[in-house]
């Protein structure tokens, strides 16, 4: 889900959400969900592994 816009996935899909976006996921499969984030910011080089810039989002999830 990228704001309030719902959307299947499936192997090879690839996503782009901006950094406002405001995004969640959840497997609704019987098999394992393996996924990869590349975080680039604009006019600089590909981040390297962190999780600090993540934030919650102070709202429920409505599947």
């Amino acid at each position: 889900m990228v704001d309030d816009n719902r959307f299947e996935v499936e192997p090879g899909s690839v996503v782009r959400v901006s950094p406002e976006g405001v995004r969640c996921w959840r497997n609704t499969s019987d098999e394992p969900l393996y996924y990869a984030v590349l975080q680039v910011k604009e006019g600089k080089e590909v981040i390297k592994t962190t999780i600090e810039d993540g934030r919650g989002v102070n709202q429920p999830v409505e599947w």
